[in-house]
């Protein structure tokens, strides 16, 4: 090769060394400005967020009132109430299970043996079998607490487990069979006004039961 062959194939190859390690760089200083505009707009993107959490937060108790209000005034379609354990017998203890059918207007009730006073078994078994029903449905614990979230406190009466117990607003249609399978013939069955109550109705319905149920123990 000759001298000058030789420099220009020299030539060629820093040429390209230069170029690579050129954009190599230039590579570098865009990713740098890249990243440095990206902690910016980071840093902003978090003021942003904390000052949106603030404002949820300020608007979250208004929320809260709204939810409750809509809740209370939703039409309950069925219920299910399950009673604390009671000894009906020395040693034999038994949940009361009453399911309100405004549907059908009929009042079943049913017994859910228990292993003593703290036996949370059949509170859990009600629970199970509402959420296979029910397609909306609220807790009467949650229920209570709306009612006072509004100022309209109306609570549940002190023999009702509100771990079992439940407000059904709209359900699946083979409840009946469900219900069936589960706890079998009801003790017994009574008849109600069919129709679309609230919580405070269905408190005073239940109020209301309770009371006739001590007049027919007594008598």
């Amino acid at each position: 090769m000759s001298a000058d062959s030789y420099k220009a194939v020299l030539g060629t190859i820093v040429g390209i060394v230069c170029a690579a390690l050129l954009s190599g760089v230039g590579w570098i200083l865009v990713k740098m400005f890249d990243i440095n505009s990206t902690l910016n707009a980071t840093r902003a993107t978090g003021e942003l967020t904390a000052q949106r959490v603030d404002r949820i937060v300020g608007v979250l108790p208004d929320l809260r009132v709204k939810i409750a209000q809509e809740d209370l005034e939703k039409k309950i379609r069925l219920a299910f109430v399950t009673g604390n354990p009671t000894e009906v017998s020395p040693g034999r203890w038994i949940r009361a299970v009453i399911f309100l059918d405004y549907d059908h207007g009929k009042i079943s009730e049913f017994q859910v043996p228990a292993r003593g006073p703290d036996d949370p078994s059949g509170a859990y078994t009600v629970s199970g079998l509402t959420s296979g029903i029910a397609i909306d449905k609220i807790s009467f614990g949650e229920f209570s607490a709306a009612a006072s979230e509004v100022g309209r406190p109306k609570s549940y009466p002190t023999w009702i487990d509100a771990l079992g117990s439940y407000a059904i607003f709209k359900h699946r249609m083979d409840y009946m069979r469900r219900i069936d399978e589960e706890f079998g013939k009801p003790v017994k069955v009574s008849d109600i006004a069919r129709r679309e109550v609230k919580w405070e109705q269905l408190i005073d319905d239940l109020a209301k039961r309770k009371t006739e149920l001590e007049k027919d123990e007594h008598q």
